[in-house]
Formats: C-alpha cells, structure tokens, sequence
C-alpha cells in the first residue's frame, strides 16, 4: 500500500508531470487506485 507521501507526489505530478507519473506508478502501481485528502471534504480521486 503507498504511503501518504506517495500518494500525494501523484496526485500533484498527475497534473502535468507525465513523466514523474510513469515513474511513481513504476515504483508503486498501487497509486493507480489511490485517492487524496486534500483537506476535508476535498477528495481527488
């Protein structure tokens, strides 16, 4: 299961780093279905 810190560093990188994204799922597929908390309320799959 990917860290927190994991999932955040995708979230962001999905915004358009493509290629911070290959890598990240290279190094943990999980991301793949993971979602972020931003702050309550404020959840981005």
């Amino acid at each position: 299961m990917p860290l927190p810190e994991q999932v955040r560093a995708f979230v962001m990188a999905a915004h358009g780093d493509l290629e911070t994204v290959c890598r990240l799922l290279e190094e943990e597929p999980g991301l793949l279905h993971q979602a972020h908390q931003w702050r309550p309320g404020d959840l981005e799959p």
